[in-house]
């Protein structure tokens, strides 16, 4: 059997995983496993080639990977606005600030 390389660690520093290390091993291994799903697209060369530029990535996984990070967290901003925007969130005005602000007497 193949040790994997995260208890091989273990086995060098002079003693035996215990249940611990196999716990954080197959965590790490199932969360890895849960985030990356492999798939097959087809790309306009054109658009991924000024995404790359514009992103400051060089291959295909990581300009895709970027950019999805970037649309998702455009997203996420413009929902956050969006909630300032509506009033849903209660947040210190300006005004009330700088009252906050002022020497106590």
């Amino acid at each position: 059997m193949r040790i994997p390389r995260a208890l091989s660690y273990v086995f060098l520093a002079g003693r035996n995983p215990t249940s611990g290390d196999l716990a954080r091993y197959i965590a790490l291994v199932v969360n890895d496993v849960s985030t990356i799903h492999r798939t097959t697209i087809e790309i306009e060369v054109p658009a991924f080639e000024e995404a790359r530029e514009a992103l400051g990535t060089k291959g295909y996984k990581e300009t895709v990977n970027e950019a999805l990070r970037v649309v998702s967290r455009r997203e996420q901003l413009r929902r956050g606005a969006e909630r300032i925007r509506s009033g849903a969130l209660d947040l210190t005005t300006p005004e009330e600030l700088e009252e906050l602000r002022k020497p106590r007497s």
